[in-house]
């Protein structure tokens, strides 16, 4: 199904709950069209906006669950948009809420996919620092919480072998590196290609690591993937820069 498929299904679906005053579906249904608006690329005030007035009804009927969303979700966005002190700010409201309370059929908050988004922000902001000792930390606790091969362990995981590739990559230790590219990629294939190809322009294989951008903005710009086009097209600059030089690089832009 095509992004604008699914947003036109989803909007309808909006407009039926609203009609029949069911506002958890009404407000789960707004909070996937914020996630449909980020990935396309629509600005941060009018999701932060979307997101803000559907928060006001979610803590007005102690939607528990859905205010969990919420809170990671507007982590998530602040990050996107270079925010981390808001990041960290939604991240530690949502990681301070009761989180021994049933949220739905004994199902506890610190087990949910909420709680491991908003610790995986954590543990990416504290690696972002350098500080990669309280970021494995984090993730050691994540790994206990939500042990491999269970429902949310891949959020884990990635943001583990993210966190681990960058860090190889700041030590110029590529051979460390090559080998997460690989279980990135397992993970997220979209990811793993943008992480292959910040591999090959370290190793100077400038050729190679072009062509692999050039593939990842054709598959992103099929499935509307603006966050990652913008990404590739940073990447493409900073690789025309190296290599062919200023006029190539705004070119790329």
């Amino acid at each position: 199904m095509k992004g604008c498929d699914s947003q036109v299904l989803i909007e309808d679906s909006v407009k039926m709950a609203t009609y029949f005053c069911l506002t958890y579906l009404a407000c789960l249904g707004v909070q996937s069209l914020i996630q449909l608006g980020a990935l396309q690329g629509c600005s941060a005030a009018e999701l932060l906006d979307a997101q803000h007035e559907t928060a006001i009804l979610l803590w007005k009927h102690s939607l528990n669950e859905l205010i969990e969303i919420s809170l990671a979700q507007s982590a998530s966005m602040w990050s996107k948009y270079g925010k981390s002190t808001m990041s960290v700010q939604q991240s530690q409201l949502l990681l301070n809420m009761n989180s021994l309370e049933p949220v739905n059929f004994g199902v506890q908050q610190n087990n949910t996919e909420p709680f491991a988004i908003a610790l995986c922000h954590l543990a990416q902001l504290h690696a972002d620092q350098g500080l990669y000792a309280a970021a494995s930390d984090i993730i050691r606790h994540l790994k206990q919480q939500f042990p491999p091969h269970t429902q949310h362990a891949k959020i884990w995981m990635l943001c583990d072998l993210n966190i681990q590739f960058e860090k190889a990559m700041n030590d110029g230790k590529y051979h460390v590196a090559d080998p997460h590219v690989t279980a990135i990629s397992a993970l997220n294939s979209t990811e793993g290609l943008y992480r292959k190809a910040q591999l090959l322009k370290a190793l100077n294989r400038t050729s190679e690591a072009s062509k692999v951008l050039q593939h990842l903005q054709q598959l992103c710009e099929k499935n509307k993937n603006t966050e990652m086009i913008i990404r590739v097209m940073l990447a493409a600059a900073e690789l025309h820069w190296v290599s062919c030089g200023f006029p190539a690089a705004l070119r790329s832009c």
